[in-house]
């Protein structure tokens, strides 16, 4: 649990508890193109002081972006890629496990707002997702709990910096 924390302080600074990696993303391959509304510099804070974790998103592809979290003077990198399920959208977010074989953590985004300049997520929060043995069974799954408030874990809003 202490490695599954320490990989979201990395890539979201979502705080959360009890993730587990899923082996398999939503999608495969990613179907949707990339939003450049979620391209640029994301912080939890509207206005950046020098030890706040700052998330760089980029474009890497028509379907997928880098990820480079700045935190505390260390730097990691990630790709993500988008997904839908019932008109909601998603974050499959790769992850490194040096302990196991890496794997997805996924978002929903709850809102982006271009006026405010922010965005809103929140984790999905299930231990079963690791016993899901394909993309369309980690999308069923996803889409059986979209209900369930439960399945989702701590709320994230990230403010665009200039």
């Amino acid at each position: 649990m202490r490695a599954c924390r320490y990989y979201l302080v990395i890539v979201f600074a979502l705080l959360t508890t009890g993730c587990e990696l899923s082996k398999y993303p939503i999608d495969d391959p990613a179907q949707i193109k990339t939003d450049k509304r979620l391209i640029g510099k994301w912080s939890e804070k509207s206005s950046k002081s020098k030890d706040d974790d700052v998330f760089i998103i980029s474009r890497l592809n028509d379907y997928k972006y880098n990820i480079l979290t700045k935190t505390k003077g260390q730097k990691a990198y990630t790709t993500c890629y988008l997904s839908t399920i019932d008109s909601i959208t998603f974050l499959n977010v790769y992850i490194e496990d040096k302990d196991s074989y890496g794997g997805y953590i996924f978002y929903r985004i709850l809102d982006i707002n271009d006026q405010k300049k922010s965005m809103t997520l929140t984790g999905v929060n299930d231990t079963n997702l690791q016993y899901q043995y394909s993309p369309g069974e980690v999308r069923r799954y996803i889409k059986e709990n979209l209900n369930n408030k439960a399945f989702f874990k701590d709320t994230l809003r990230l403010y665009k910096l200039p």
